[in-house]
């Protein structure tokens, strides 16, 4: 069977097609058609993302969607490797009886085997003991002489005590040396364990650091876990760059930006209602990411949604109109499995994967936006607005939409739903 890769590419250039104009279309990153022709499925951040891409790339050719999928499938389940067990036949003859009794002669031999060295550690234990334990002097012996020699009778039994004396004193002298060198091999062990404990420490890694002191500030290579600090009324404060691939994804005061490219991404960092910065994405890959930061001159008022509030998308659709904005409420209807993400004004967005038949709810003041992987199978309901219902007529799979209020040339308010690249 021709490869699922190969079958692809084949298809693109008898269309004569390239992979930059198919990623311009079907907003699916170059790496990932590149991958996917390659067959390098390792490079997709999940399995919903691999399939939604699939399904855009091989409608986008004109080919059977669905039988993509499956030749996939098959590929992923002939790469599984099969249980061990599988594989080794079991033996016809039953073993069971024989194993039991060698069990039994393996129990009773350890028995006897442990009781036979036991016994001899006892004895050796013993002995031992008997060796350390210090040596009572030898009793002076007593000889029975005639009364005239009692002088020659004296001078014997000092000598006697002096040798006990000699015994006692060398035995204590080994005892030392002993102690000694025992405590001499105790500090050595010490000593090793500290250099090695030493050389498993590991080697402190410079922090990648940028402080910003020009009002405008371009960063070309802006690698993973690098760090952006500015000052703000005389006190610092940070951005950490926590993901580059697939997404960029920006930590600050406790909350997550996911940047996205070319668009002007304006941040309030000291929660005074003031926007601090202006933050630009020009390009990224696994690596690196290209990015221009304008810090925002204090004394110019604005909130700090007004950045994203200026967003415009493409093919503007109104869903209603009213005198006053109203909460907006929509509710994400899915048919096929797929991941989604979602943000509702400033706040963090949420993500996740959706099941066939998953629906999720998103509440908003002024704007949201909505990214989906296989927009084809998902529509949006607003139940606040007579259960309108926008559908996704597109060819495209991956899609960003952007909900929110504009004022019209007559005062009053329009929901506009419009697509964002």
């Amino acid at each position: 069977m021709e490869a699922l890769g190969e079958y692809l590419k084949e298809a693109r250039e008898k269309l004569n097609l390239s992979i930059d104009k198919i990623a311009d279309d079907t907003h699916i990153m170059k790496k990932f058609i590149e991958a996917i022709e390659i067959e390098e499925f390792t490079a997709f951040p999940g399995e919903a993302y691999l399939k939604g891409f699939l399904r855009t790339y091989s409608e986008y050719l004109g080919i059977d969607a669905e039988g993509v999928i499956r030749r996939y499938e098959k590929i992923k389940m002939i790469e599984t490797p099969t249980p061990i067990e599988q594989l080794i036949p079991k033996p016809k003859f039953n073993f069971r009886p024989f194993i039991v009794i060698f069990v039994i002669v393996l129990i009773i031999a350890g028995i006897g085997t442990g009781g036979f060295f036991g016994v001899r550690a006892i004895i050796k234990t013993v002995a031992e003991n008997r060796e350390k334990a210090p040596k009572q002097p030898k009793p002076a012996k007593v000889v029975k002489k005639v009364v005239t020699d009692t002088t020659s009778d004296t001078e014997q039994t000092v000598a006697e005590n002096d040798n006990a004396d000699k015994d006692q004193d060398s035995k204590s002298e080994q005892d030392n040396k002993l102690q000694k060198e025992a405590e001499r091999k105790q500090r050595e062990k010490a000593d090793k364990k500290n250099k090695n404990n030493k050389q498993a420490e590991p080697e402190v890694v410079k922090e990648d650091i940028t402080e910003l002191t020009e009002p405008v500030t371009h960063l070309a290579k802006v690698k993973q876990n690098a760090i952006i600090k500015l000052n703000i009324n005389e006190k610092e404060y940070s951005l950490k760059v926590k993901q580059l691939s697939p997404t960029v994804v920006i930590d600050y005061a406790d909350k997550e930006l996911y940047v996205m490219k070319d668009m002007p991404h304006k941040l309030d960092l000291n929660a005074d209602d003031r926007n601090d910065m202006e933050l630009v994405l020009n390009g990224w890959d696994k690596d690196f990411a290209d990015i221009t930061i304008k810090t925002i001159d204090q004394t110019i008022v604005s909130t700090a949604t007004v950045g994203t509030m200026e967003l415009v998308g493409d093919n503007p659709e109104i869903l209603v109109t009213r005198d006053t904005p109203e909460e907006i409420s929509l509710v994400i209807n899915v048919t096929a499995e797929q991941f989604i993400r979602y943000k509702a004004d400033d706040k963090d967005s949420v993500e996740d994967i959706y099941a066939a038949g998953a629906t999720a709810t998103v509440r908003a003041k002024s704007y949201a936006i909505v990214w989906l992987t296989n927009s084809a199978m998902a529509s949006f309901t607003f139940p606040r607005f007579e259960n309108k219902v926008y559908n996704f007529n597109s060819d495209r799979r991956v899609e960003i939409r952007l909900i929110k209020w504009e004022r019209n040339g007559e005062g009053k308010y329009e929901l506009i739903v419009s697509t964002l690249k």
